[in-house]
């Protein structure tokens, strides 16, 4: 897809990898609305200032919430009269699962990681569907954990596991549709910063290097861009390659 002229959603794009990639569509020419929890407001304002247009808002969300996900399509539609692009990057850290007294963390990761991934991008879907001439793309944050199990946190491993498999059915709704995914290990994010509290993180960011931001953004632009890619996973590790994981798709509808 060409992303000159398009609008996209960016779920936790008010900082990190989100705000990148907010940034990379506006260099590209599209219209972005920021969806996320956090107050983006100072955000916007200095991206329409650097840009000198109003070409990003704020949208309130919680990806959890499906009122809240249809809100920011209806917003996107309203400001932009379209909707093209969506990027499922909002996310938390897991949990250390074994010493919990009770599911609410793990529901909680679960919820934020996998479940509203795949609620936003059913809302996605539909709307595309409405319009036999509309095409719209989806670009998912898994992560190496997906292939990489670690003890130290199984409950975010086996959701972003998953997101990868979802991405992976997604492949039977191109070529309408396109729904790729990225795996980054370790990037600079405050995510990260917060994680390396464990040793074991410290550990693996010692042994495999941390991925800058612009590294994990480059490759959730290919997601969109590269005319090859439907319901694949790019997997990422700090100076090595970008490969494309190969996984069995699910056949067309």
């Amino acid at each position: 897809m060409n992303i000159q002229g398009k609008v996209a959603i960016v779920t936790g794009g008010s900082q990190g990898i989100g705000r990148g990639m907010t940034e990379a569509l506006l260099n590209r020419g599209a219209s972005v609305v920021i969806a996320d929890i956090k107050d983006g407001t100072a955000v916007v304002q200095e991206l329409n200032s650097k840009y000198r247009k109003n070409v990003v808002i704020y949208q309130k969300c919680d990806v959890t919430k499906t009122s809240d996900n249809k809100a920011c399509i209806n917003t996107a539609i309203r400001e932009f009269g379209r909707f093209d692009i969506l990027v499922n990057n909002a996310g938390v850290g897991g949990t250390s699962f074994w010493d919990d007294q009770d599911l609410n963390k793990a529901h909680f990761t679960i919820d934020v990681d996998l479940i509203a991934v795949m609620d936003f991008t059913r809302l996605a879907v539909q709307h595309w569907n409405k319009d036999p001439n509309s095409k719209g793309s989806v670009v998912n944050v898994a992560s190496n954990m997906a292939f990489f199990p670690a003890g130290y946190d199984p409950i975010y491993g086996a959701a972003k596991a998953a997101v990868v498999h979802f991405t992976s059915t997604c492949a039977s709704l191109f070529p309408k549709i396109k729904v790729n995914a990225v795996a980054p290990n370790y990037a600079a994010t405050e995510m990260y910063l917060k994680a390396t509290e464990l040793s074991n993180v410290t550990n693996v960011a010692n042994m495999n290097g941390v991925l800058t931001i612009d590294e994990v953004v480059a490759q959730m632009v290919r997601c969109i861009e590269d005319p090859q890619l439907f319901g694949d996973t790019i997997k990422l590790i700090a100076n090595k390659e970008p490969l494309v994981h190969k996984q069995r798709k699910a056949a067309r509808l």
